[in-house]
């Protein structure tokens, strides 16, 4: 699934949420982040849960060009480690 949206914030996440739960339903679970320059927490709370479900749905996420800001976020919270596997950069 590729994110369309150059600024990702919590206003934006709900429509976000369901294309991606829709992209994870039809076995789509690469994440493209090509067109995203900014995202807040929301979206890597987000893509926390799209991973978890993917998995779950016996898929293999991947994270494709991940933004620098969201990169520094996962870092600041803990989480990187836990996307550093399914990220085609880092």
């Amino acid at each position: 699934m590729k994110l369309t949206c150059a600024n990702i914030s919590l206003d934006e996440i709900a429509p976000i949420e369901k294309m991606g739960i829709e992209a994870i339903e039809n076995g789509d679970a690469v994440f493209d982040f090509t067109e995203v320059t900014k995202a807040d927490s929301a979206m890597l709370a987000l893509l926390l849960q799209w991973i978890r479900k993917s998995k779950s749905k016996g898929l293999v996420p991947e994270i494709k060009n991940m933004p620098e800001g969201m990169w520094s976020l996962a870092r600041l919270y803990g989480v990187r480690e836990l996307l550093r596997p399914y990220c085609q950069k880092h």
